[in-house]
């Protein structure tokens, strides 16, 4: 059985390692090295080399902000679970307990029924998501 600091470090490897791996999946697979070649060209730390326009736009403008999103939600969920669990010294702790996933459930059924006729409309226009930005106004209300 590993120690909990061993664990920390393994995970500390395998999650810089999973990212540029996943950088690489797509229409246009990408190798590895390709992947760190591009971010060392960024950092100003490697030259274009053999690497096209295209496989620069698409790990640099596409696919690298979109694993840093990831990892940082995932990093917020963990944090969050994370502090739930220990307010409430409870391991199987989950948002339930106060109300925020109901809160948000009572938020976005109203959004559905109230306004129904102009939710496409209204996320053609301003791009964002009512029902979303109406399930997380009811769970922090539900939290407050």
């Amino acid at each position: 059985m590993m120690s909990p600091r061993g664990i920390l470090i393994l995970l500390g490897v395998l999650v810089p390692i999973s990212a540029v791996l996943t950088c690489g999946i797509g229409a246009a697979d990408i190798d590895a090295m390709s992947i760190l070649h591009v971010i060392g060209l960024k950092l100003g730390l490697a030259d274009q080399g053999d690497l096209t326009f295209s496989q620069i736009a698409i790990i640099w403008n596409i696919r690298l902000p979109r694993v840093m999103m990831t990892l940082m939600v995932g990093a917020g969920l963990a944090l969050c679970g994370t502090s739930m669990q220990g307010l409430f010294r409870n391991p199987l702790a989950d948002p339930s307990i106060i109300g925020i996933t109901t809160g948000a459930a009572l938020f976005t059924a109203v959004t559905i029924v109230l306004l129904s006729p102009f939710l496409s409309q209204w996320e053609q226009f301003s791009g964002v998501g009512p029902i979303s930005l109406s399930s997380f106004a009811g769970a922090v209300a539900a939290t407050y």
